[in-house]
């Protein structure tokens, strides 16, 4: 295969695989250009209601609660 033409017509036969013109930067005819890759999403647990009637989801959904306002819980060392 022989060079490719620029689309705007510079008249310089540009290299085979190229993605853009070498003189004024316009995209070649036949080239592809990779589309961003969206970041995989966090994945959370599952949403805890604070006003559950099951004691023990009620407690780890206050807890999660206060560590997010305020931090983690500091202990005393023995």
């Amino acid at each position: 295969m022989s060079g490719i033409k620029c689309i705007h017509g510079c008249g310089k036969s540009k290299k085979a695989g190229a993605a853009f013109c070498t003189s004024c930067g316009a995209a070649l005819p036949g080239t592809v250009i990779k589309a961003h890759v969206p970041d995989t999403p966090t994945v959370v647990g599952p949403v805890l209601d604070p006003y559950s009637s099951d004691p023990a989801e009620r407690e780890l959904a206050q807890d999660l609660i206060y560590k997010a306002a305020l931090g983690p819980t500091v202990t005393k060392g023995r």
